[in-house]
């Protein structure tokens, strides 16, 4: 039996936050937010994928802040000896020790190996509990010693029983259902993180499409600027030319009545001086 406090606390129900992926209590299908990253949501707005650990947790700049101070204390990042990545912080340069079981982990490795392990310890310390109950003769003795008592007893009996045969079955199974969850986390993490790469390159797209219909637009102004102002040009040179035409002809006009003037003049002063000499000889 437990407690009112342990009923109450294993009633509680963690629930891994989609951003920056730690366990919290109180969520729900529809909120799988916790508490920090919606307050961080009001204030930076929605966070981009971390450039080191690929957690959608980067609020302000391009790194989480998990990795900012975990660079800050251990230097650049190295790569993790579980999804091979580069976002693990080697902490033997200050404590000697490696972070999980002689292995340098990311920090989601490293909360999916922790329970993998824990997972692996409840059902070794249960399985332990069936075979130790089962090498007590005591045990035995007061399971014959109450099997006499009140009907209710010995269904309370038969349930324990059927539970550490259940027990018993799925332990050998144990290992195989922890790696299950543990790919499990992974995939939920790799899910989430294509879902967020999917939405930036939508969004990237989207920007893209935007400019390339703003550069069509500018062009066709352009274009139909560049037509208006060779019309214009067209219309003026032909104006200009139109223009010289008549004032060149206007010209040989004038320049061919010049020219009857001085032939005329020249005929009278030829025939000037003939006219004078006749009368002086009369």
């Amino acid at each position: 039996m437990k407690c009112s406090a342990c009923q109450k606390g294993s009633n509680k129900v963690s629930t891994v936050c989609t951003y920056c992926r730690e366990e919290f209590t109180g969520g729900s299908d529809s909120n799988s937010i916790c508490s920090k990253c919606t307050a961080n949501v009001k204030q930076y707005g929605k966070p981009r994928a971390c450039e080191i650990c690929n957690v959608i947790a980067a609020f302000i700049g391009n790194k989480c802040k998990r990795c900012v101070v975990s660079e800050s204390k251990w230097g650049a990042p190295v790569t993790c000896q579980q999804c091979k990545q580069k976002c693990a912080f080697n902490r033997d340069r200050e404590s000697k020790q490696k972070q999980v079981n002689s292995k340098v982990l990311c920090w989601l490795c490293t909360i999916a190996y922790k329970k993998v392990l824990s997972k692996a310890k409840r059902m070794e310390s249960a399985e332990g509990q069936l075979h130790k109950r089962k090498a007590d003769p005591f045990s035995l003795g007061k399971s014959h010693s109450r099997s006499k008592p009140e009907s209710h007893q010995s269904k309370k009996s038969k349930s324990s029983t059927s539970k550490t045969d259940n027990l018993n079955s799925v332990s050998p199974h144990g290992n195989e259902n922890a790696a299950n969850g543990y790919l499990h986390d992974l995939n939920i993490v790799l899910v989430t993180q294509l879902q967020e790469e999917v939405e930036s390159l939508k969004k990237t797209v989207a920007a893209k499409d935007k400019e390339l219909i703003e550069k069509e637009r500018k062009m066709t102004e352009f274009k139909t600027l560049k037509m208006e102002t060779d019309k214009a040009h067209r219309e003026k040179i032909s104006s200009m030319q139109a223009m010289y035409t008549n004032t060149i002809e206007s010209l040989q006009q004038k320049n061919t009545e010049y020219l009857k003037q001085i032939a005329a003049l020249s005929k009278a002063n030829k025939r000037g001086p003939s006219t004078v000499t006749s009368s002086n000889g009369i």
